[in-house]
């Protein structure tokens, strides 16, 4: 699914190499599945990719609170300053 919606090689090679990148492009293809637009795909990769670090998907069921958790950990670091050494970006 990476693959399809990336064709730079860098950006393909940071959403391979992110943590559960398999979980978070299994995820892709159900929303593909589901018909999601490429766009809207990409949209939801970027932010797997921000957030998916901060969630456990290894103990069965995500919930809600532990989307809201992760993506509330990442805005604090964000704008704490401190930088993880890359830009990401979805294009």
């Amino acid at each position: 699914m990476f693959e399809f919606l990336f064709k730079q090689p860098a950006i393909l090679a940071r959403n391979l190499a992110a943590p559960q990148s398999e979980s978070c492009e299994q995820f892709l293809v159900q929303c593909a599945d589901r018909g999601y637009s490429h766009s809207m795909l990409r949209k939801i990769a970027w932010i797997l990719l921000e957030v998916a670090p901060g969630i456990n998907v290894d103990q069965g069921d995500v919930t809600l609170q532990d989307i809201e958790l992760a993506v509330d950990h990442r805005a604090r670091y964000r704008r704490s300053g401190q930088q993880d050494g890359f830009h990401w970006s979805c294009q």
